[in-house]
């Protein structure tokens, strides 16, 4: 059942598969009103403040509203109040505090009592708070905490008054009542962090409450491809066992060539944990290149993990053409997707790396994996696989022609002017000087990392070595002026992966080609004005990146134009 589909993905923190499932399930026609709450629960889980609170008034979810949805709107009064200047968050905090108290005076609930007690605290109202989580102590049903909320709502309130004993205890509850549910955990932790930030709770023992809260490390794993040997992977696979029961391992992601990517998603299956698969390319030559040159009996154990992975994402859905950046590709947007996964459950990512420590063979591989993953400051953990026979590296696939191009990753820009085919012929010269003059200008500020640009009316074509600077430029261009206030505005599309660099034969420059390009053109028309949508792979990169200065808000798997499928993108903001 679709919404049961909704619930068990919130419960577990995956909020993107959340917003999906409810999507689709609107899309076919149900209208059911907790699956719209729970789309809205999902965008605001997210960080989606204002999407979410837009969603909440255009369903009228407020009208005869249960205690959750009331607690719903208050919990997005809080998102506002959080993202506000500090010299206006105090009054915001109060404001959300009323807002849970309404919630309680009409249903009685502890939930929204106790988050009406720390925001009030927030707000620094010291008296009141400490009022209110007295009253949360008293509720029978979490003096007695049979439940995840009231055992977390206990240490909340005690977290509150003061006493680490008692608040520690709770928690302790509350991790044991959690089972296999990390979105709530994720939440729990979010709350006691931002009450570690106010002037009179102790930091100190909201970090020891989060500390035992927290969900496990997300996990990326990695590794060497290697021949069956059934004493080396045992061996192999209890060392892997102990890793992940270390953990606590309960969502992996990785591919799935033979040797160390297989056993570790076995490991991950055995536990019962969400395996996430991300492959760099099609399938079958997948299995050309990455399984089967290790032995034909690592495809059917390949096949059986990716029957059981909870999603399969590629990189690209293009043929491999002899390009090892091609894997590279692959990892990094692994690598991305478990941080913006670790994000939405406030948790930490750690790495899994089957690894002998020699320096990688060509582009890439597993040391560069590592090196890549420490480089963020994140935990790797690796196991020396010992004797393993490695697969011979395979050659290049030789071009069918006699061809002079190189390959590269880069970021891709599409752009135009929604509602140009309307402007009138008078308007056309103030349009070219200065719509597109601002664009111009944009593009002329990141001069040295730009490969590319072309234009064709309103339309702009740009290729970018650096992803940060592309994501400036996108942000900086629709932000531009518009011809009048009816005609609409730019919208920036923007990919990130490997394209073709050669020299254009008709002008005789060189021009960037490839899948990629394609994708990249597929998303701008259907962005809306004013805005940029990415890519998952571009999301993902950017998450490596690690750019506090940037914002992804999920956009969910939109249909692209021109009938080329659907694909998951992203709303990028500063």
């Amino acid at each position: 059942m679709p919404l049961e589909q909704v619930r068990h993905a919130i419960r577990s923190g995956d909020l993107l598969g959340a917003y999906d499932a409810a999507m689709a399930a609107m899309a076919d026609g149900n209208d059911d009103r907790e699956l719209r709450f729970l789309l809205v629960l999902a965008l605001a889980r997210m960080g989606d403040t204002d999407r979410a609170y837009a969603l909440f008034e255009r369903y009228d979810l407020a009208v005869d509203a249960s205690e959750d949805i009331l607690s719903l709107r208050a919990r997005l009064l809080k998102d506002r109040a959080i993202a506000a200047t500090c010299a206006s968050r105090a009054p915001l905090f109060e404001a959300a505090s009323q807002a849970y108290l309404e919630a309680h005076s009409q249903f009685g609930g502890y939930f929204s009592l106790i988050n009406a007690a720390s925001l009030s605290r927030l707000a620094g109202s010291v008296d009141q708070s400490s009022q209110l989580a007295r009253r949360v102590i008293a509720d029978p049903d979490v003096a007695a905490p049979t439940s995840y909320f009231a055992a977390a709502s206990a240490a909340e309130a005690w977290l509150l008054l003061g006493d680490a004993e008692r608040a520690i205890a709770a928690a302790t509850a509350a991790r044991a009542l959690a089972n296999a549910d990390l979105g709530p955990r994720g939440s729990t932790v979010r709350q006691f962090t931002l009450l570690g930030d106010a002037d009179d709770v102790s930091a100190e023992l909201a970090e020891r409450l989060c500390a035992l809260l927290r969900p496990p490390p997300v996990l990326f794993f990695a590794g060497h491809i290697f021949q069956p040997d059934d004493a080396i992977e045992a061996a192999i696979a209890a060392r892997i066992d102990a890793v992940m029961a270390a953990s606590g391992t309960a969502i992996a992601y990785g591919a799935l060539a033979c040797g160390a990517d297989i056993l570790c998603a076995e490991a991950a299956l055995r536990r019962g944990a969400e395996l996430h698969v991300v492959l760099p390319f099609a399938t079958e030559d997948f299995i050309a290149e990455s399984v089967v040159p290790g032995g034909a009996s690592w495809l059917p154990r390949f096949q059986a993990a990716l029957a059981a992975a909870q999603s399969v994402t590629f990189a690209s859905e293009a043929a491999y053409v002899g390009d090892p950046e091609q894997f590279q590709y692959g990892s990094n947007l692994a690598m991305g997707m478990t941080l913006l996964r670790a994000a939405h459950l406030h948790c930490g990512a750690e790495m899994l790396a089957i690894w002998n420590g020699a320096p990688p063979r060509g582009s890439g591989g597993t040391g560069g994996d590592v090196l890549r993953w420490r480089g963020l400051g994140r935990v790797a953990h690796v196991i020396d696989p010992g004797a393993i026979v490695r697969p011979p590296v395979a050659k290049a696939r030789p071009s069918p022609v006699a061809i002079t191009a190189t390959r590269c990753q880069r970021a891709i820009l599409f752009t135009d002017y929604a509602g140009f085919s309307r402007l009138g012929e008078h308007d056309l010269p103030g349009f070219w000087a200065n719509v597109m003059g601002h664009v111009a200008a944009v593009l002329a500020t990141a001069e040295a990392a730009i490969d590319f640009r072309n234009s064709w009316g309103d339309a702009v074509f740009a290729v970018i070595d650096d992803l940060e600077i592309a994501a400036r430029v996108a942000l900086d261009i629709v932000s531009g002026p518009m011809v009048s206030s009816r005609d609409g505005g730019m919208r920036v599309g923007l990919h990130f992966g490997p394209v073709y660099r050669m020299v254009d034969p008709i002008t005789g420059v060189d021009g960037y080609i490839g899948t990629e390009v394609t994708r990249a053109a597929r998303i701008e028309p259907i962005t809306p004005v004013g805005q940029v949508y990415v890519t998952q792979p571009y999301a993902a990169m950017l998450a490596l990146a690690g750019n506090a200065q940037f914002r992804l808000e999920y956009a969910g798997k939109v249909s692209l134009a021109k009938h080329y499928g659907t694909m998951a993108l992203y709303r990028l903001s500063r």
